[in-house]
């Protein structure tokens, strides 16, 4: 969930939100019902509202939609809007929406579950002949020189300042995916490619995956990819977090290499990108091929990398996620079982907070301890 400091800070970033502002003003009327999904503190809402659309839904999972529901009630729009606190796949509207938009990317398109719900609301909310104010993304790609980004992933691992190496730390951070900021500069030693398009108004499918092969324009040192996109929304209104543009409040995402490799121009670098929607989350895939330019030259380096190998495998924990695999309740879950199991409406919090307390004291430090994961629940699953 963002804090209320993030959402300022994307509401502070122009190019992204005049962006919005442009597109909402080329097709909001005064007939309109509008969607806005995870809208946040409800500004892209509250624009609709501005524009003079008849009815306007914002839906968002994170409490501070009250913002926008409040700011409604400040502008005498209440009767116009209706904020949902909810995740759009669960939700169903009075009326099918004329309009829809949505900015849930992250630094890539591939941000949780911004896919896919773009497809569920198109699909089940929105009116034949709808509009969507996200209609493509385009990602592009880029092999770079980035010497002190690269360092400042693998230096903690193989030279830190108590003389320790701790190669599987290395391993698994050259397998992850990192911010490429202005503050650790990336030099493009080729021109960017686009491996990829997600067009929202027929994609069906949240997973992506492209292939590139292009020839080094520089001689240096590569360190591994830049990735980003260039969006548009609708009527020539988008934007870009590409390097070469204004800084948006995300940046660019670095997928680096396992080792760097010198590159001479005529050098050729061959890259499958995909990425894997697994239980909410991408899982990234980058297998790369660098070839010299002399004829008959073999590989310089060939690169079979993901964010699968990034993370800790632990193959207890890996064997309770297998289909075969016959669970029972931990004593954590049997107190929650407990706990659910007695939301009938009958007692109150501190009633079942006594009760888990009691019976499953080995679970909590203290009391307030149970109490507090007792209202934790409550708000997560009782209606």
């Amino acid at each position: 969930m963002y804090s209320l400091s993030a959402y300022g800070r994307m509401i502070e970033d122009r190019v992204r939100m005049e962006a919005y502002r442009d597109a909402l003003a080329s097709v909001v009327t005064p007939e309109s019902v509008v969607l806005d999904i995870g809208t946040g503190t409800g500004v892209l809402a509250l624009y609709a509202c501005h524009l003079g659309a008849r009815k306007v839904y914002g839906v968002e999972p994170n409490s501070l939609i009250e913002i926008g529901r409040t700011a409604a009630q400040e502008n005498g729009w209440e009767e116009r809007t209706e904020f949902i606190q909810d995740v759009s796949t669960r939700i169903n509207l009075d009326e099918p929406a004329d309009i829809i938009v949505a900015d849930l990317r992250g630094t890539l398109p591939q941000a949780e579950l911004h896919i896919s719900s773009i497809i569920d609301a198109r699909d089940r909310l929105m009116a034949e002949g709808g509009v969507l104010i996200q209609q493509r993304d385009h990602l592009w790609a880029a092999a770079v020189e980035a010497e002190e980004l690269y360092h400042s992933i693998t230096a903690p691992w193989s030279q830190n300042c108590l003389g320790l190496t701790m190669k599987r730390g290395k391993q698994m951070s050259l397998n992850q995916i990192h911010h490429g900021s202005d503050e650790k500069a990336c030099r493009c030693l080729m021109q960017p490619v686009k491996w990829a398009t997600i067009d929202y108004t027929t994609v069906s499918n949240p997973d992506c995956r492209g292939k590139m092969t292009v020839q080094v324009e520089s001689k240096g040192v590569c360190h591994g990819l830049l990735l980003w996109f260039d969006a548009e929304l609708i009527n020539g209104f988008g934007f870009s977090n590409a390097p070469d543009k204004p800084e948006l409040v995300y940046s660019r995402y670095f997928f680096p290499y396992p080792s760097p490799v010198a590159v001479e121009p005529g050098d050729t670098i061959t890259c499958a990108l995909r990425a894997d929607l697994v239980k909410g989350e991408y899982n990234w895939s980058w297998n790369s091929q660098i070839r010299g330019c002399d004829k008959g030259a073999s590989n310089k380096a060939d690169f079979s990398q993901s964010t699968f190998y990034g993370k800790p495998l632990i193959l207890s924990e890996i064997a309770k996620i297998a289909k075969g695999y016959r669970p029972t309740l931990s004593r954590e879950g049997m107190a929650d079982q407990m706990v659910l199991s007695e939301m009938t409406g009958e007692k109150t919090l501190e009633e079942l907070a006594q009760r888990v307390f009691q019976r499953f004291p080995d679970q909590f430090a203290d009391y307030q301890s149970a109490i507090a994961h007792v209202c934790s629940l409550s708000g997560k699953f009782s209606k």
